[in-house]
């Protein structure tokens, strides 16, 4: 039909019937359309995933459990755990988990249960821990069935650690008493229990030190914020992804080749990777802040696939000049945080402590260069020239000269 219409204007126009005028305001209109429509589509997806999160949230809501705690204390010895004839079928499922389980483990024996992805090992790990009740079936500790103890109990002499469990950088002493108040003498008794009672001899480890990976290397105790810090501010479109203009959702962000091995190589650095992004769409209305997240969220979810992470995004939501359709007036202000005023860049360097003399911002615009010397930076420009800053090619090819 449009191009149908397209063919009756334009053969309008060349007989004289038309002026060019009404053409391209027809152009215009199809354009305005299309964008439209699509937004349209992408906009029914996401109200079909939050329809689908709603529907599990009201589930969860509906669900009562019959859940009885029980009285008796966990014993401080025990001879004999035993699962016996042991079922299990999840809430709201109709699939048998686990069918007539049943086996014992002495106390002081080591044993491995192997078997195939979901054939219900971690589910008889969390019955266990009375994550849940058995179906049929169940769990006794020296002839006592598992839902006599106490809950609370339990969980004080029984753990486990699961393959599909989030890590949060916490610090010794929170990862040791999740739960529940601090008590130096307990936090050293169950360090003692697992094994580690000599950890706390290491010169660079103490009770508030935050556990990662990177605490054997050393990354830790120079990451820690009370030593000054160095940063690489790194502008987004153009040099972490594809620059198409306006990046108004995640099906447009594309990275950019190396980009991933440059942020690793920045992390492995000692040097902090920091995102500062202009991103007027906001003002003008055509992208929220939600989905600038989702954006972002594809971003981080790319560069975690490959191994590597930003410490910080920071973004600049206004802009200064208004009387654009759906424009949203309180961010169409003169602002300090929009490139090439170093707002972001100061932001970012009181909250991390930074050494901006040693810091650099690699950018493929000279707002990011203004931006970063008026913060006190060094600077590196992609693919143009700047007689105050180092040319390169890439994030990484800045990373491969430079760090």
């Amino acid at each position: 039909m449009f191009g149908y219409g397209f063919y009756w204007f334009t053969n309008s126009v060349r007989t004289g019937a038309l002026e060019v005028g009404v053409l391209l305001m027809f152009v215009s209109v199809i354009g305005y359309i299309s964008t439209s429509m699509a937004r349209v589509v992408e906009d029914s997806s996401l109200l079909y995933d939050s329809l689908l999160w709603i529907e599990k949230y009201f589930n969860f809501l509906e669900y009562h459990d019959d859940f009885e705690n029980g009285r008796q204390e966990f014993p401080d010895e025990f001879k004999k755990i035993e699962v016996k004839d042991l079922s299990f079928t999840y809430p709201f499922s109709d699939d048998e988990v686990l069918h007539n389980v049943s086996f014992s483990v002495n106390s002081g024996e080591k044993i491995a249960i192997v078997g195939e992805n979901g054939s219900g090992k971690s589910t008889l790990v969390k019955l266990l821990m009375r994550f849940y009740d058995p179906t049929t079936g169940a769990i006794s500790i020296d002839d006592d069935n598992l839902k006599d103890f106490n809950i609370f109990d339990l969980h004080k002499n029984l753990s486990a650690t699961f393959q599909d469990f989030s890590r949060f950088k916490l610090t010794l002493k929170e990862n040791v008493i999740t739960g529940y108040s601090f008590n130096k003498e307990r936090v050293n008794n169950v360090l003692k229990a697992a094994g580690l009672e000599n950890l706390l001899a290491n010169d660079h480890l103490q009770l508030g030190t935050i556990l990662a990976k990177d605490f054997e290397n050393g990354t830790v105790k120079a990451k820690s914020l009370r030593n000054k810090q160095k940063a690489i501010f790194i502008d987004r479109d153009g040099t972490i992804n594809q620059y198409i203009g306006f990046l108004r959702k995640p099906s447009e962000f594309e990275l950019l080749p190396g980009v991933i091995e440059a942020i690793k190589r920045i992390n492995n650095s000692g040097y902090l990777a920091i995102v500062i992004t202009n991103q007027p769409v906001i003002a003008r209305g055509e992208v929220t802040v939600s989905q600038l997240q989702q954006i972002h969220n594809k971003m981080e979810t790319i560069l975690g696939d490959g191994g590597a992470y930003l410490d910080a995004i920071y973004y600049c939501p206004h802009h200064p000049d208004k009387g654009f359709e759906g424009e949203i007036p309180e961010l169409k202000v003169q602002c300090n945080c929009r490139k090439p005023r170093p707002g972001m860049l100061l932001q970012a360097a009181d909250e991390f402590n930074l050494d901006l003399e040693n810091s650099w911002i690699v950018g493929d615009s000279c707002c990011d260069m203004e931006a970063g010397r008026a913060a006190g930076c060094k600077t590196a420009i992609i693919g143009t020239s700047d007689p105050l800053s180092v040319q390169v090619t890439s994030l990484f090819d800045f990373v491969d000269k430079y760090l």
